[in-house]
């Protein structure tokens, strides 16, 4: 029989009680926060409940933390770049109607469920000139072979870059941004239910 009880582990680990469940924790049960973080090689993956061991982290490295887009998964990506030196490809070209309009940045979703960084492979009804993942095909028939590199702006206000080394799995879609596996296996990647803000950061090497 269907009923909509939610089986998440995390729910249960960050309350006191679960009436759907008839789940009642002991009086000196101390809930965890809120909040879960991925991390992933080629191999395994692994998911920490609470937050993001801080052991996970390459060393001297700190969190960055991103505001989230419309209380989802999403980050403000402001540049997509092939390759980062002084012939580095911008890969977002606004159109004039659109910087008009405000635009200058599109949603990068975190999807865990993905297997590869998957690029526009539209214009975006007109708010780009020119094609993200064409462009990226178009350097590779010419044997040009670079990372790509996002710059984002963190929850005070500063661009942070991060990068995707070239050797990861890169594909089209229609009309949005899916950061996915290649993420997860570089970065790890700390956010809170509901996503207010997501995070993330070097692993460790």
């Amino acid at each position: 029989m269907y009923h909509d009880r939610n089986p998440s582990l995390l729910d249960t680990l960050t309350r006191q009680e679960r009436a759907d469940w008839d789940i009642v924790q002991a009086p000196d049960f101390m809930p965890i926060p809120r909040r879960f973080a991925f991390t992933a090689t080629e191999e395994r993956g692994e998911i920490q409940l609470g937050g993001y061991d801080p052991l996970s982290l390459a060393p001297g490295e700190q969190m960055l933390y991103f505001p989230a887009i419309h209380d989802d998964y999403n980050v403000k990506v402001k540049s997509i770049k092939y390759g980062n030196g002084p012939d580095a490809i911008e890969l977002l070209n606004w159109s004039e109607e659109a910087l008009a309009s405000g635009e200058g940045a599109v949603n990068g979703r975190l999807d865990s469920g993905t297997s590869c960084i998957l690029l526009p492979s539209s214009d975006l009804g007109g708010k780009l000139t020119d094609v993200p993942y064409d462009m990226v095909t178009e350097q590779e028939l010419n044997k040009v072979q670079r990372s790509l590199f996002f710059t984002m702006e963190d929850q005070d206000g500063h661009d942070r870059t991060i990068e995707i080394e070239y050797e990861e799995c890169v594909q089209g879609t229609p009309n949005q941004l899916l950061f996915g596996d290649p993420l997860f296996r570089r970065y790890v990647i700390d956010v809170p239910v509901p996503p207010d803000v997501c995070s993330c950061t070097l692993l460790q090497a």
